[in-house]
């Protein structure tokens, strides 16, 4: 089962080669402290206080209950706290409490909602939608100027711990409907309680407006421990809603980053934060609603590779300890501030309901955090710098239709001064893109350059003895073309065409052109829809150059219907090799670049109906503004980790010389370094060498930024931490926790139709000859979503069907689950230092079946 809240734990502190670092605190003992505290509660309600079961009050316990209860379900088989959740809320008819808009009286709607996620019964949702769809359409308009006589103040949320109560309602609601209406109106209630409330000096929230300017005893100003370890609780649970790549997660990360730096520094030494922030010796005793709730943030944002784990762990660890520390006995939790709204005095005797679902709610992060005794910790270190060989990463070299007979020759010989030596390409580009006519691919018809063009068979050769793939553009057009691109044969048959220095090019809404050309696609198919031996195609191919502008047709109205037949074919006929297609702001129009400013207004459209039917991007003038402008900059962005975008980079020979470029440059590295820089700000996947003396100046002039790319462009995949069994019983359920990083700018696009999510995780029991004897396919892993700066984490659980007893080693690769059985076949290298086998597995540690 794949962990939706991500993780840093579970053995981000664990046993490694060569490093010991845990978490003092095992996974037996956390569940034992939170079932105890779970059951004391459940089993002690305050009969002659008992606060109303839609009251905020069991609003927060009810949060921390879930958790518990989804952890007690999954882990230990135990749904005795989800049937209790399930009664109070089926007793109160689901409803949010009374209050139409006052935050406080929806808060239950969260546990209410994930338990919707469990039970998926619509009754359980459908009050929680229409409070929030009337508020939604009928938006408060009261003051922030909070005063509990007037109900007009209480509407919106004007004291800052209504940040946990609503928000987290309306990002789970956005995520359960996609509706983004729940989204907008969070945002924007959101923002606006930010700026009321909080002090960008001290980086904390007021309680409300009435503490503006108020002083603690020693001068310093007034902030809530338990109103601002709300707002952070509440923050969690709105990033654990909001999907990565969304626009408006950035916000609420940089929001919880700096305010979880903020709290860090303000724990006091017993391990507590107190009820006032910044004066805890006027409130010296500890405060658990308050520590509660930071621990469960602070444990989150580690888990999720939101905070780092050397500056943030020992937080966690003494604010845990401090809450186990406040549970007596019996399982009463102490400590806890009762209802109020600014520092109070506490004693350990006092308990509430809220300081229950924030224990509970940390107990769960901890948890995962917390040591597994019969498990090995392993930390994996990553190799940033040996060259890899997977697909839609890396660097790419190009030929054409006037390849020499030395073309490899020259290749295999690169002088590279800064290293004093020779290098080949093949050791650093592993994709050779072939951009010719299809009179060279086709010179008659039913007779193919792959087979009878010798020059174009040496190339291609070349290419695949130097274990490289092979990537193609057909080009057309014949303008600018020593020869006609298009076959003769087809213009034989009747197909239309213009000239152009005596040269002929077909229209492209030609009929004869388009069924002799769909005919050469189908075939051109039959031999290249092979991943094994192509890289992608770049599959347009019209218009001058094949980049399919400066288009020409008999009839200027058929402009889209010849982008969609087209696209169209080539989807049909490529099915597992990856399609490109170039970017720009004249995409099949009559015009080439016109300055800046001008672009045609269908481009968007036409270019997000092909990236829809599975093209990926590619453009061929990066580091060159005049042709890579604001146009195409602003179109890749939101396409940026949801289709890999391909980098053909400027040129500095020929007509277009680099000293001729508006953006300035003055010599070739300058050409190098902004094709570069624009590459990162695209994050691409693949850098193109060009051709020729193009390829050369890479190596003479900006080596460095070849070598960088390597190791910081593309993706490269690694799991920084695994957690496996040391023993196991065969035909027993086992749990596996493994977290996964990208390295690289770019991603790993198994979501493209091409591949269908084709590359997974799996993990093998190895014998003594380090063959696969048992292997385990984790279906649940999506290589798409790892992204640098945000390590995923899943769990794993499967069964051990038929295993022998004996010695194994376990060991974890990225399958092709096209491959073999589907789960032993390695299909990604994985850019991590270790042992690995002959066959690709990384090697773990042993483990004993019985």
């Amino acid at each position: 089962m794949k962990i939706h809240r991500q993780l840093t734990a579970a053995a981000f502190l664990f046993i490694s080669m060569a490093i010991m670092a845990q978490v003092p605190f095992s996974k037996k003992e956390v569940k034992e402290k939170m079932k105890q505290v779970a059951d004391w509660q459940i089993s002690n309600p305050n009969t002659a206080h008992e606060h109303h079961d839609l009251d905020w009050t069991n609003g927060a316990l009810y949060v921390g209950m879930v958790d518990w209860a989804k952890l007690a379900e999954e882990e230990y088989n135990d749904s005795t706290y989800y049937q209790w959740l399930y009664k109070i809320g089926r007793r109160n008819c689901w409803q949010p409490h009374q209050r139409l808009y006052h935050a406080d009286d929806i808060t239950v709607s969260q546990s209410f909602i994930d338990l919707y996620r469990k039970y998926k019964k619509e009754e359980i949702l459908a009050p929680t939608l229409a409070r929030t769809e009337w508020i939604v359409n009928h938006p408060s308009n009261g003051t922030f100027k909070l005063e509990y006589g007037d109900n007009k103040t209480l509407e919106r949320w004007t004291w800052c711990d209504a940040l946990f109560m609503a928000p987290p309602v309306y990002a789970k609601l956005y995520r359960e409907t996609n509706n983004r209406k729940y989204l907008q109106f969070m945002d924007n209630e959101y923002r606006a309680t930010y700026e009321y409330l909080f002090d960008k000096e001290e980086n904390l929230f007021y309680r409300d407006w009435h503490y503006f300017g108020k002083k603690e005893a020693n001068g310093k100003k007034v902030f809530w421990g338990r109103g601002n370890a709300w707002v952070l609780a509440g923050l969690a649970e709105v990033l654990q809603e909001l999907p990565k790549g969304l626009m408006e997660r950035a916000y609420y990360e940089e929001l919880f980053i700096r305010l979880c730096t903020r709290i860090a520094g303000l724990q006091n030494e017993d391990g507590y934060w107190h009820a006032s922030l910044l004066d805890p010796a006027s409130y010296p005793s500890p405060e658990t609603s308050s520590t509660g709730f930071f621990v469960y943030a602070l444990a989150y944002g580690v888990n999720a590779g939101l905070l780092n784990e050397d500056d943030f762990i020992p937080v966690i660890i003494k604010g845990w300890k401090a809450l186990t520390d406040a549970v007596d006995a019996s399982g009463k939790l102490g400590w806890v501030q009762p209802i109020g709204a600014d520092p109070r005095k506490v004693t350990r005797d006092m308990t509430e309901v809220y300081g229950v679902g924030a224990f509970l709610a940390a107990g769960c992060q901890i948890y995962k955090m917390a040591v597994d005794t019969e498990a090995d910790y392993i930390k994996i270190w990553p190799d940033r710098k040996t060259m890899q060989g997977n697909p839609l990463s890396g660097w790419v070299v190009y030929a054409n239709e006037n390849v020499s007979d030395d073309f490899w020759k020259k290749y295999d010989h690169i002088y590279v001064p800064e290293k004093g030596t020779t290098v080949k390409i093949s050791d650093y580009a592993r994709t050779l893109y072939i951009r010719t006519h299809w009179s060279t691919f086709n010179p008659a018809e039913g007779v193919y350059g792959w087979d009878t063009n010798e020059k174009l068979k040496k190339v291609i050769q070349g290419a695949l003895d130097r274990g490289m793939r092979l990537s193609f553009r057909v080009v057309v057009d014949s303008r600018d073309r020593k020869n006609e691109a298009t076959p003769a044969y087809v213009f034989d048959a009747g197909a239309k065409y213009y000239t152009d220095n005596g040269k002929r090019s077909p229209y492209p809404d030609d009929p004869i052109f388009q069924e002799k050309y769909a005919k050469f696609i189908e075939a051109f198919a039959q031999k290249y829809n092979d991943p094994d031996l192509v890289e992608f195609i770049d599959g347009y191919g019209l218009g001058k150059w094949g980049e399919a502008h400066t288009m020409k047709y008999i009839d200027p109205k058929n402009r889209e219907a010849v982008f969609n037949w087209i696209t169209d074919l080539y989807v049909k006929h490529f099915t597992k090799v990856p399609l490109v297609i170039n970017y720009h702001r004249w995409m099949g129009a009559g015009k080439d670049w016109a300055g800046e400013e001008n672009f045609d207004p269908d481009s968007k459209r036409l270019l997000d109906s092909a990236c829809e039917k599975g093209f990926s991007l590619r453009h061929d003038a990066f580091g060159m503004r005049e042709y890579y402008g604001q146009w195409e900059r602003n179109y890749v962005k939101p396409w940026i980790m949801k289709r890999p975008v391909l980098l053909e980079g400027g040129w500095i020979v020929s007509k277009h010389p680099y000293h001729n470029d508006p953006s300035g440059y003055k010599t070739a590295k300058d050409v190098r370094i902004g094709e570069f820089e624009d590459g990162q700000e695209a994050h691409v996947n693949m850098m193109d060498f060009r051709v020729g003396d193009e390829t050369m100046s890479w190596f003479r002039d900006a080596y460095p930024l070849v070598e960088r790319f390597i190791s910081e462009g593309g993706y490269r995949l690694y799991p920084d931490s695994i957690v496996v069994p040391k023993e196991m019983k065969s035909g027993s359920r086992i749990k596996i926790v493994h977290r996964w990083n990208n390295l690289g700018w770019g991603y790993c696009p198994t979501n493209i139709p091409q591949w269908n999510q084709k590359y997974k995780v799996a993990f093998a029991l190895l014998n003594q000859d380090n063959q696969v004897v048992y292997s385990y396919l984790d279906n649940n892993t999506d290589l798409s979503v790892w992204i640098k700066g945000y390590p995923t984490s899943y769990e794993f659980t499967p069964k051990l069907h038929g295993v022998k007893k004996g010695t194994y080693t376990w060991a974890v690769a990225l399958v092709d689950t096209t491959k073999g059985n589907g789960s032993n076949v390695k299909g990604l290298d994985i850019s991590a230092k270790g042992t690995f086998t002959n066959s690709g597995w990384l090697k773990l540690s042993e483990v004993t079946v019985k």
